[in-house]
């Protein structure tokens, strides 16, 4: 009879499902040397940055400049708010504030191919910038202002890829009163439209956060969702904007990536207040907009390889593939509970199981999303919301591979969890978050490949819920090497 390999096996077993087997075993001997600067492991590279100490890095102009480019490669599906060229002819001219510079830096240093020494603590090469960037806030912490409001998003999108989810919502928090109290929500009618544009976006950003923000933390809003979503331009119709010759004939609407993430995270963010209490009929409306989305979507916006390739070419493939994935993980949450983990739908072919094909399809389809990504691009998602997006179709494939006898369907599911896999690994290598994200993910696989598993699915239902809702963010003093506190 064929095997359900869920693509990892261990030695150890487990009698009841525990959350506290989601904890990894901290290294006693995690190496903290980073904060105090970062070495270069030679000095062949043509770099100078002395002792690596913050002000070396941002001193050395060519590091300074790749890390900025950097951030914008890798954050472009998250963070709206800067304009690419405009920044990067601010800082030739010396016009932005350090503390946005070592902001931006920490988060893009860990993409960085400077032959840094201890390359294993990669996804710690940050903390030095952010630690300045936090010192250098201190200044201005309580002063209103788009500059300020940047910062803060910067640091809660550090602390959230990190593992702080509490920082990063008083991060947030911050922004978010900030932009009310700066009414940028509100522009001014006789604003420069270049402004206008960058407010709107800026506004946009602290809204795609606040919606993406992991639910199953519960912290609380001190405000309302930012509801009234601005209407952001492509960045087609931003170019003729900045053009100084712009006329708003010129104009034509176009198709914008980031309106439709922004779009969806509001979606996403009614599809986790569904999860946590399901009602038929917020279930029926949040189908209807998820529906409604996909037939008016834009034919240049659809995933397929096409698309693909000429989103790569306009360095918006990142985001391209976000907003996909983000589509298919809201119709995860929302048909979650279509699965049923009991022995009597999980061991037989029933009707019930007919009624969960279309949560399947969408775990596949993110699947083939990441294998493309990768295949095409070389590139991997790595926001805050994607360990959750990637570990949902996990769970959703195992439970396919359960329900299954067909050894085709087998043998296609195991190489579909091993492409999930494989994607995680090469995230944690960045990103200390996916170390926590990656165990629980084997934690969960782990359990189902033990013959006791049948026996206890009765308990599965609830512990399952709290996996897919849980991240490591919920911790702030982590062990560098293992992400646990």
């Amino acid at each position: 009879m064929p095997t359900r390999n869920l693509a990892c096996s261990y030695a150890q077993t487990t009698k009841v499902p525990s959350r506290q087997l989601l904890r990894s075993t901290a290294s006693p001997n995690a190496d903290t040397s980073v904060h105090s600067g970062l070495q270069l492991s030679s000095n062949t590279s043509g770099l100078d940055v002395g002792t690596g100490t913050p002000a070396e890095l941002l001193r050395e102009a060519e590091l300074t400049q790749t890390l900025l480019s950097l951030y914008f490669q890798n954050f472009n599906d998250i963070h709206f708010m800067f304009d690419q060229t405009i920044f990067l002819r601010r800082y030739v001219l010396g016009d932005i504030p350090k503390v946005l510079l070592f902001a931006i830096m920490a988060l893009g240093i860990r993409y960085s191919h400077a032959p840094f020494q201890s390359p294993r603590l990669r996804p710690h090469w940050g903390e030095p910038l952010y630690n300045e960037a936090r010192q250098l806030l201190k200044e201005d912490f309580d002063h209103p202002s788009p500059t300020t409001i940047q910062v803060y998003v910067l640091l809660a999108t550090y602390n959230l890829t990190f593992g702080g989810a509490r920082k990063a919502w008083i991060f947030l928090s911050f922004a978010r009163s900030f932009v009310s109290i700066l009414k940028l929500d509100q522009p001014a009618s006789d604003t420069d439209p270049v402004q206008a544009e960058l407010c709107r976006r800026l506004v946009a950003t602290v809204a795609l956060m606040e919606h993406t923000f992991p639910s199953g933390l519960n912290m609380g809003r001190p405000f309302p969702p930012v509801h009234t979503l601005p209407r952001l331009y492509a960045e087609e119709e931003f170019d003729v904007i900045k053009n100084p010759a712009f006329a708003a004939a010129n104009l034509h609407p176009m198709p914008c990536i980031a309106q439709e993430i922004l779009t969806l995270s509001e979606y996403y963010h009614q599809a986790c207040q569904i999860f946590d209490t399901p009602t038929p009929q917020g279930l029926e409306a949040l189908e209807q907009r998820l529906s409604q989305w996909q037939a008016s979507l834009d034919e240049s916006l659809v995933f397929n390889r096409e698309n693909l390739e000429v989103h790569l070419q306009k360095f918006a493939v990142r985001p391209f593939a976000y907003m996909h994935l983000l589509y298919a993980h809201i119709w995860q949450l929302a048909l979650f509970d279509s699965m049923d983990w009991t022995s009597a739908t999980i061991a037989t072919a029933s009707e019930a199981g007919k009624r969960i094909l279309p949560i399947y399809k969408q775990a596949s389809n993110i699947t083939g999303i990441v294998h493309q990504l990768w295949e095409v691009a070389q590139l991997d998602l790595h926001n805050n919301c994607f360990g959750q997006i990637a570990k949902t179709a996990q769970i959703i494939l195992a439970h396919q591979l359960l329900s299954t006898t067909d050894a085709q369907t087998m043998a296609c599911l195991q190489t579909e969890l091993l492409i999930l896999r494989d994607c995680l690994i090469r995230v944690k290598a960045h990103c200390r978050l996916y170390n926590w994200v990656f165990d629980q993910a084997e934690w969960f696989l782990r359990i189902c490949t033990q013959d006791s598993f049948l026996q206890g699915l009765h308990a599965w239902k609830s512990v399952v819920r709290f996996q897919v809702m849980s991240l490591g963010t919920c911790y702030e003093r982590l062990d560098y090497e293992t992400a646990t506190d």
